[in-house]
């Protein structure tokens, strides 16, 4: 009969361990250490190259995200003074609603901004784009950007 051997490591002593895969979840005696350690059949273990991006790539991907939230506050702003020009009554200086324009679309994707390296970023860029209007969106969106990312 053929027997298929796997490997894995003692809990206490890391010494490997070769056993039958029809053994897995047994408890037996470690060779090593003597003491009780439980036989498992670990993942198949990715290569390291594709577990994790290289810098270049991740630093290239918060560039995009970025370069994304900013386009939006570009053509907020945009729209914004558009809008004014177009309301006849307004009688603000143009430079003041370009500036106010701008400084209140950097504020509106500050989450965006926050939560530009997560790796849901473009769920959260659409929170704050489609939500961000209401404070508990702004908020939300918020919160989702300054929450740490489970590894």
């Amino acid at each position: 009969m053929n027997t298929f051997l796997v490997k894995c490591k003692c809990q206490h002593c890391s010494q490997n361990l070769e056993f039958e895969a029809s053994r897995a979840g047994e408890t037996v005696p470690c060779p090593g250490c003597n003491m009780e350690t439980l036989l498992f059949i670990p993942r198949a273990s990715m290569p390291s190259s594709r577990l994790q991006k290289s810098n270049e790539e991740e630093y290239s991907s918060d560039k995009k995200n970025i370069a994304i939230v900013f386009a939006v506050i570009g053509i907020v702003t945009f729209l914004g003074v558009v809008i004014a020009f177009a309301d006849k009554e307004a009688d603000m200086n143009p430079a003041v609603t370009l500036l106010l324009g701008l400084c209140g679309g950097i504020l509106y994707f500050i989450p965006a901004l926050v939560g530009s390296k997560k790796r849901q970023f473009p769920a959260l860029f659409a929170l704050n784009l489609l939500a961000g209007w209401t404070f508990i969106g702004w908020v939300g969106a918020l919160v989702w950007a300054l929450i740490k990312d489970k590894e």
